[in-house]
């Protein structure tokens, strides 16, 4: 951000955007859910989500590095990603939600 200062704004939006995108990821249960992978329309059925936004949320999530997409169209969780799942012994997906 070679003194940019719209970038280093646009970075600081961004950054809100994420911490939200982690909260909502962590509230709808994607991380847990998708140690199996699945599809957008699947995912969107089993959280009760529409199947259109829920696919934008994945990419977004993927684009993020928490979330893989397959070749086959379906999504898998990463080792980043699994981070934010119930289980995890970091903890972390407690401190996303509540910091967001």
């Amino acid at each position: 951000m070679e003194n940019n200062p719209v970038a280093e704004v646009v970075w600081m939006v961004r950054g809100a955007w994420m911490t939200m995108a982690l909260r909502a990821g962590c509230r709808l249960g994607v991380f847990d859910r998708l140690v199996e992978p699945d599809t957008p329309a699947g995912l969107a059925e089993a959280t009760a989500c529409d199947e259109g936004a829920m696919a934008r949320f994945m990419t977004a999530l993927a684009t993020l590095g928490l979330l893989e997409e397959r070749s086959d169209g379906t999504y898998i969780v990463t080792e980043l990603g699994s981070t934010l799942t119930e289980t995890h012994p970091s903890g972390v997906r407690s401190l996303a939600l509540m910091q967001s």
